[in-house]
């Protein structure tokens, strides 16, 4: 598998999530770094972009052989169409995870890269995984459901006791998933790290939506862990 997506210096979120989510489910990856970040439970600091060609070079380089790709924080409108470059004519599944802010705080994609991740790259993919501030910036239920793929959005910035993800698929159908929030569960990354885990189900041939569903209980599995 493939993961592309940015370094987060405090090593709670991007690459380091991504890795840890396929290794509890006994997957490797093959790493795409896109930017290295500066960054803290308090906050984003600064971030530093690759260019696209060092983007593309490495994606050549790791995609021989690769069941699945899972593409996070491309930072810049340059990176988005390198991606989008990238992934045209794939025959596996692609997951994107379009990652616009941290956590904690600071902007990690550019205005004119959200246009482009939604015009030119989104259509692209197999799945998109917003949560909610990202699903209403891209375009919200209009978007979702004539983007061209299938989207997925997160319910963890819902305030509710009961959370519930939201499926779109290309056919039109929609799928629901309702857990109980998790008390004190706080883990960092747990965006990048369910993109990662729908990935790895999708490249063992399951189907998108047992994919999405395995995900969502592998990551509530993972959150209680940490507690």
């Amino acid at each position: 598998m493939v993961l592309v997506g940015g370094w987060d210096s405090s090593r709670g979120a991007g690459l380091d999530a991504d890795r840890d989510a396929l290794a509890c489910l006994g997957h490797r990856g093959r790493v795409v770094l896109t930017a290295v970040t500066e960054q803290s439970e308090q906050g984003l600091r600064n971030s530093w972009v690759l260019p696209p060609g060092a983007l593309k070079a490495q994606f050549g380089a790791a995609i021989p052989g690769a069941g699945a790709v899972k593409i996070g924080m491309l930072g810049t409108a340059a990176s988005v169409d390198a991606m989008a470059e990238c992934i045209d004519g794939l025959d596996i599944p692609v997951v994107l995870d379009p990652v616009i802010a941290a956590s904690a705080g600071g902007t990690l994609l550019s205005a004119d890269g959200m246009e482009a991740l939604r015009e030119r790259l989104s259509p692209k993919v197999t799945l998109v995984t917003p949560n909610l501030p990202e699903f209403e910036a891209i375009g919200g239920v209009e978007w979702a459901r004539n983007s061209g793929t299938a989207v997925l959005l997160k319910g963890g910035h819902m305030d509710s006791e009961v959370l519930v993800d939201r499926l779109w698929l290309k056919d039109g159908s929609e799928h629901s998933f309702e857990h109980r929030r998790i008390p004190g569960g706080n883990l960092r990354g747990t965006g990048c790290r369910l993109a990662s885990a729908v990935a790895a189900s999708l490249s063992n041939g399951h189907t998108l939506t047992r994919a999405v569903s395995e995900g969502i209980a592998w990551l509530q599995q993972r959150m209680r862990q940490q507690l």
